[in-house]
C-alpha cells in the first residue's frame, strides 16, 4: 500500500471494522433534492448524513454520498447492508436507496 497521510489511522478503523462508511444514495422521489447534512435513517434510527447530493438525470432523481456508521452489536453490521432507507428531506421522509457501490445507468 502507498504511503498517505492518516494511513495509520486507516488501517486502525478498518481492522476494528467501525464506521463512518461512504455509501452512495440515491432517493426514489423526482422531486426531492439532497444537499448536505440530511438525516438517513433506517428502522427509525439515524445511521447517517448526505455528504454531498444533487439532481442526477441519468438516475432521474437526486443522488448523494453519505457517511453510514452503523450501530455496534451483533446487528450493526446489518444496517450497513445495501437496501432501502429514508431521508428527511426539510422534515420530509423521502424514501430512498443505499449501495456501497456508485448507482450505474
Amino acid at each position: 500500500m502507498i504511503p498517505f497521510l492518516g494511513r495509520e489511522a486507516y488501517l486502525a478503523q478498518k481492522t476494528e471494522g467501525k464506521g463512518p462508511y461512504l455509501c452512495s444514495i440515491k432517493l426514489k422521489e423526482p422531486d426531492a433534492y439532497l444537499h448536505h447534512n440530511e438525516p438517513v435513517l433506517r428502522d427509525v434510527a439515524i445511521i447517517g448524513f448526505i455528504t454531498s447530493g444533487a439532481f442526477c438525470y441519468g438516475q432521474g432523481a437526486a443522488t448523494g454520498l453519505c457517511l453510514i456508521s452503523p450501530p455496534e452489536g451483533k446487528d450493526g453490521l446489518n444496517r450497513l447492508s445495501d437496501g432501502d432507507c429514508t431521508v428527511l428531506v426539510e422534515g420530509r421522509s423521502v424514501p430512498a436507496t443505499i449501495s456501497r457501490k456508485p448507482f450505474l445507468g
